[in-house]
């Protein structure tokens, strides 16, 4: 019996023995299983964490291009140049390119050939547009998605989504600026160079009967220091009005011009330069009648053409005699989609709207 007892105790002490080693199995097992379930986790959290921060930034960068503002060139910077950047440079990064560093008013420019001193009040500096990027530089060529420009005598292209050609037209000068006269100041000496060859002349002769040529007479005739026995002619074709509506403009025009002694106003002429004097004097003789004109001074105020030469190269094919380059009702170039004309360097069928500034600002 005792030793029934003492196998009895041994039996259940090895049962208590097995049964704690089963715990102890299990608890290092479930110690294991934590422990991968954590590095699991942990490897987890470290591939996990740079796909999300790439995936963060493939975000930023497609966020970013949706609010990179297209970019428009536009080229000149006059009215309908103007009219587009300001419209523009709140939602589009604007890129204006023009030969010169300013602005000039060129309805006000007539007044200069008496009144040079008027010069810094009718222009303003085109670098200092806010939200506009200035470039002073030519541009010879444009097409869809670039535009070139020639600066300090390299070209360089510039990638647009849009150009817009504002480039005016070119006239005879001093009217017009010339290439060389890029700065205010060079500008500014020409208007003075000019008033002072006008202040010395006793006959003018104005060529054309338009709005620059009528304008031009009455400034003459009003402003100019006047000496005795000088005469001043307007010689051309007619002194015409610009639309049919306009007739009694041109027939009030007319009446001004004639009432004035200093003035005489011949129409239904052509005329022809016949001789060039020494001094600086022309002459002119008429087609009917033959009269010769002799004047100290000569203004050519007609054959204004579309400033669009230095496009030929990429837009000839499009361009009309006059240089006009032709579009769409849309003022998409021809043959283009993202290139666009306006104003005075522009051509659209049937349209018969003066070329004048305000037009080229309603069509901007």
């Amino acid at each position: 019996e005792p030793l029934t007892g003492a196998m009895l105790i041994i039996e259940e002490a090895s049962k208590a023995c097995l049964q704690a080693l089963i715990y102890v199995c299990l608890l290092i097992l479930a110690l294991l299983n934590v422990a991968i379930v954590v590095a699991r986790r942990a490897a987890a959290a470290v591939t996990y964490y740079p796909r999300w921060a790439m995936n963060m930034q493939l975000r930023d960068r497609s966020e970013e291009a949706q609010k990179k503002k297209p970019v428009v060139v536009i080229v000149g910077g006059s009215f309908a140049g103007l009219a587009c950047a300001r419209a523009l440079s709140k939602d589009c990064d604007v890129v204006l390119i023009d030969r010169k560093r300013y602005f000039e008013y060129t309805p006000g420019v007539l007044r200069l050939f008496v009144e040079p001193a008027l010069f810094p009040s009718l222009t303003a500096p085109l670098d200092t547009i806010q939200g506009v990027r200035f470039v002073e530089g030519t541009v010879c060529g444009a097409q869809d998605w670039r535009v070139t420009v020639r600066c300090n005598g390299n070209e360089d292209p510039l990638v647009c989504d849009a150009a817009i050609i504002a480039t005016g037209s070119s006239y005879p000068g001093p009217i017009k600026a010339s290439e060389a006269q890029g700065d205010a100041a060079s500008r500014a000496a020409s208007w003075e160079s000019a008033a002072a060859h006008l202040r010395t002349a006793s006959t003018v002769l104005i060529i054309g009967g338009g709005p620059v040529g009528v304008e031009l007479a009455a400034e003459v005739a009003v402003r100019a220091p006047t000496k005795e026995g000088r005469a001043r002619a307007l010689g051309g074709r007619a002194v015409r009005a610009v639309r049919a509506p306009a007739q009694r403009s041109a027939a009030y025009c007319l009446r001004w011009l004639r009432a004035r002694r200093n003035v005489e106003v011949i129409l239904e002429q052509k005329c022809q330069k016949v001789m060039q004097g020494d001094d600086g004097s022309s002459v002119y003789k008429l087609s009917r009648g033959g009269r010769l004109i002799s004047a100290d001074v000569v203004y050519e105020c007609f054959g204004s053409k579309a400033d669009t030469g230095m496009l030929r190269s990429t837009l000839g094919y499009t361009m009309d005699p006059a240089g006009g380059l032709q579009v769409e009702p849309t003022l998409q170039v021809k043959g283009t989609n993202r290139v666009f004309a306006l104003g005075d360097a522009m051509t659209l069928a049937g349209c018969t709207d003066p070329k004048l500034g305000h037009n080229a600002e309603v069509q901007a």
